[in-house]
């Protein structure tokens, strides 16, 4: 508790050392912002903040009174809680309200909020900071609490003020986040922040706080000079610029242009400050210095290494001109000798040539190979062949073997979102280098690739992200250099198939209530969005077959994406996902619990059935050997009945070949079989080519639209076999 007394009387001496002469000399004035929310009852060293606080002022006005300082004094946080409004001035500046503050400040009682924001501005107001200098002390013990921004108001008062600064001092502040907002205050207007928890440094910065403005620097008149590095080329262009280290502030100070002019002494006029001044062309250097009148700088330069990485990596044909491709990666300095250098592997140097200064980039030109076949270094150097910027290990070959002759094929169809499996049939066993299957536009050139795979031996795969279409697979070998078309395939990538099946109704509690109708691949991910589209619950997929939906799930309707490698999302169709106890809403209207005997309705006569159903008023037929069970009206989890009854109906569900008909069955997935739309909805069967199914099926058809069979043509077998089991009133 002493040692933050001891900073406050510090904070005393340094505001009557500072202010006092500001406001005896230019007629500056004083505002000090205290902090009196209700934090400040918490305790140092057993004493409350406030209390620490009132000792300070006391301290303060004695100093101030002896120095004739003019100050005022706002304060926040005394009179209401919760109210970023309660700021007021409890004195404007002037002598004798800097001799009567400790009396005000002891009458002041925590109790509010933090907007010290605002409370910075008013007493920025109070000072008529736009038309005069002005200086604001704030005093706090937090952060802003106020849905205020410190670092924008001290920008803005920074800005519309005459000469506006702003110190604050922390008092007690531990939250790294809170002494921050409060440094950014500061700084932002040219002020300093200060730590009220230590002592000794507050005693000796608050010895200069709001101090006059310092004298003016003096014009110092210099020379500076280039120093290029030890064995560094001079450049053909150099730029000098001058930072002050002090305020940022970069000055240009001139280029020199020429062999004759870059070695010359620049006179340049500085400030008798610090600045770093810095050289730059190819290379760069710096220094800094306090300029002292007459001296002469010199400013070290160096443009480091080039580095060059070789693109074609061959092999080449000995005595044949190729072209050689180079990745120049840094400037290369115009003044310096280049050279393009063969080397056998012992180190005998075979053939050597000059290597102009190219940009950066990717660098090619045709050079002559040398003549005897063999294993190389490929060299960049300078003059001196032994200071080498690039070593590529090469080959030389007699002649290009033979690429051999291939086609390739495919072994799946193409489909969006499925693997594209092809198939290289002519020389799996022949060695083609760096040969890659690449996915074109329909007559495209390789370089137009929209997906690529390397070669993996017979059979290849690439994940089909491109969208449906046209397209043409190349095999492009690429052996010394020269990219070339071994073999071209056209594809029409179709639209994706991939759908998901859901048991209806799908309950949240049924282990194997959805598939999927395809092929799982490894790391395929379920993702299942709410109706706002948000991701609700994804799940990693083992099979295709018969799986449930995450257990965190909530009963809803959902879209259910597909994200295939993280490279391609698939919409694979909806569900709604009821709660067990929703499939058996109503009596009459819902279908029979799970493991109930599900057939309702038999037809065990030799003549078809006919039945009505009161609660759904549907009315239908059923064929001979044929099943139903109960009609029902589907209830959605958020209690809406569908407009038509749901009706189940199938045969020989025992037999080898069962054959079923549905009537507006939800979430049905299309490749189970044909649909056709009926007066009561929607009517379906299972894929069937059998002609006895097929006639059944339009008996049931027909007696659902009231003795109407349909506007498609039969076949003859399909009219015998329907005229074969009817009878009496149903023919």
């Amino acid at each position: 508790m002493r040692k933050t007394i001891l900073a406050f009387a510090a904070l005393a001496a340094g505001l009557s050392a500072g202010p006092c002469a500001i406001a005896a000399d230019d007629g500056r004035q004083l505002m000090v912002v205290l902090d009196v929310s209700g934090s400040m009852w918490g305790q140092i060293d057993g004493v409350t903040k406030i209390e620490i606080a009132r000792q300070a002022f006391g301290d303060l006005s004695a100093g101030w009174a002896r120095d004739g300082v003019a100050a005022g004094l706002v304060a926040y946080g005394h009179r209401r809680k919760g109210d970023c409004s309660d700021i007021e001035v409890m004195s404007k500046p002037s002598r004798t309200s800097a001799d009567a503050m400790p009396g005000v400040v002891n009458r002041l009682t925590p109790k509010g909020k933090t907007p010290l924001s605002d409370a910075v501005r008013k007493a920025a107001d109070v000072l008529k900071f736009t038309e005069n200098a002005a200086t604001v002390v704030l005093l706090s013990d937090g952060r802003e609490t106020c849905n205020a921004d410190p670092c924008a108001v001290g920008a803005e008062l920074e800005r519309l003020g005459v000469d506006f600064t702003a110190h604050v001092i922390g008092f007690d502040i531990t939250d790294p986040d809170d002494k921050a907002q409060l440094q950014c205050l500061a700084e932002n207007t040219g002020g300093r922040y200060l730590d009220a928890s230590d002592a000794a440094s507050l005693n000796e910065a608050f010895a200069d706080v709001a101090a006059s403005e310092p004298e003016e620097p003096n014009p110092t008149e210099i020379k500076i000079v280039l120093a290029p590095a030890e064995g560094v080329s001079r450049p053909s262009e150099i730029t000098f610029s001058a930072t002050n280290l002090a305020t940022g502030e970069t000055r240009d100070l001139g280029t020199l242009t020429g062999a004759d002019q870059i070695l010359q002494a620049m006179p340049v006029t500085l400030s008798d400050e610090e600045w770093r001044i810095t050289a730059e062309g190819i290379g760069r250097g710096s220094i800094e210095i306090t300029p002292v009148a007459g001296e002469r700088y010199e400013i070290p330069y160096d443009v480091g290494r080039t580095r060059f990485a070789l693109l074609t990596e061959g092999p080449f044909v000995a005595g044949e001109l190729a072209e050689i491709r180079i990745d120049v990666r840094d400037p290369m300095p115009p003044n310096q000798t280049w050279r393009l250098v063969w080397a056998k592997e012992v180190g005998e140097v075979v053939k050597r040539s000059f290597l102009s200064a190219e940009p950066v980039g990717v660098y090619a030109d045709e050079w002559g190979i040398p003549d005897e076949p063999g294993r190389y270094r490929l060299r960049i150097t300078g003059e001196n062949l032994d200071d080498i910027y690039m070593d590529a290990p090469v080959e030389i070959v007699s002649e290009k073997a033979a690429l051999p002759t291939v086609r390739i094929a495919l072994d799946t169809p193409a489909r969006h979102g499925e693997a594209i499996t092809l198939w290289l049939d002519g020389s799996a066993e022949e060695p083609m280098p760096e040969a890659r299957y690449r996915i074109v536009p329909r007559g495209g050139a390789d370089r137009e690739e929209i997906d690529s795979a390397e070669l993996d031996g017979e059979f290849t795969s690439i994940l089909a992200t491109m969208s449906p279409g046209p397209y043409d697979v190349i095999l492009v070998a690429d052996p010394y250099g020269d990219r070339i078309e071994m073999a071209r395939l056209p594809i029409e990538v179709e639209p994706q198939e991939l759908a998901i099946v859901a048991a209806e109704p799908l309950v949240t509690s049924d282990p194997d209530g959805l598939r999927l109708n395809g092929a799982v691949r490894a790391g395929d991910r379920l993702i299942f969005l709410d109706e706002s589209g948000q991701e609700a619950a994804q799940m990693t997929l083992e099979t295709a077959e018969g799986f449930g939906v995450p257990a965190a799930l909530e009963p809803g309707a959902y879209r259910l994406k597909l994200d295939r490698d993280g490279a391609i999302t698939l919409d694979v169709g909806t569900i709604d996902l009821i709660p067990p106890s929703a499939s058996h809403i109503g009596e009459d209207d819902a279908p029979p619990a799970k493991g109930e005997n599900r057939s309702d309705y038999r037809c065990d006569t030799p003549v078809p059935c006919r039945y009505f159903d009161a609660e759904t008023g549907l009315a239908w037929t059923l064929p001979p050997d044929w099943q139903a069970e109960t009609p029902y009206r589907y209830t959605t989890a958020g209690g809406a009945k569908a407009e038509h009854p749901t009706l189940v109906m199938t045969k020989r569900a025992d037999g080898p070949k069962a054959f079923g008909v549905t009537l507006n069955m939800r979430q049905r997935a299309a490749d189970l079989g044909p649909c056709t739309e009926v007066p009561v909805g929607t009517l379906c069967h299972d894929e069937t080519d059998d002609p006895g199914d097929l006639a059944d099926f339009a008996m049931i058809r027909a007696g659902l639209e009231g003795g109407v069979i349909g506007n498609e043509p039969m076949t003859q077998a399909q009219i015998d076999a329907l005229l074969a089991r009817t009878a009496g009133e149903v023919q």
